[in-house]
């Protein structure tokens, strides 16, 4: 188990949650990988469970809400820690691929390991 500080990104939450998506497996591996308090923004939090809603899976996003708000293996980061610097590198960057959401990401990856199964957020963030 590795111990750091670590956030993960929505799409490694709903491969988590959803026992059919393709990437499942390696989501649960991914997240049983750290023994250490898991990390979350709000911006993630509302990703997550829109895109769970999304696919009919409303129980399971008011479960996960339970969850990371009624457990102290998790914290959720306040968008207003990280909303004046995500929108500086935002109207610096001249990426086309990423949202606002990833490129909040990018800019707490200074603070915080970040787990995503989204290959052109990984390839900035291995830069």
């Amino acid at each position: 188990m590795v111990k750091t500080k670590v956030i993960f990104d929505t799409n490694v939450w709903v491969a988590s949650i959803i026992s059919g998506d393709s990437l499942h497996q390696k989501s649960i591996d991914l997240l049983e990988k750290y023994d250490s308090i898991i990390y979350l923004t709000e911006d993630i939090v509302s990703e997550t469970i829109t895109v769970l809603k999304r696919y009919g899976e409303v129980e399971k996003a008011k479960k996960f809400v339970d969850l990371i708000y009624s457990n102290s293996d998790f914290e959720v980061i306040a968008a207003t820690d990280y909303y004046q610097d995500t929108l500086a590198y935002f109207l610096k960057s001249d990426d086309k691929h990423l949202s606002f959401v990833d490129m909040s990401l990018v800019v707490l990856s200074k603070k915080y390991k970040i787990e995503s199964f989204d290959k052109k957020l990984r390839c900035i963030l291995n830069k």
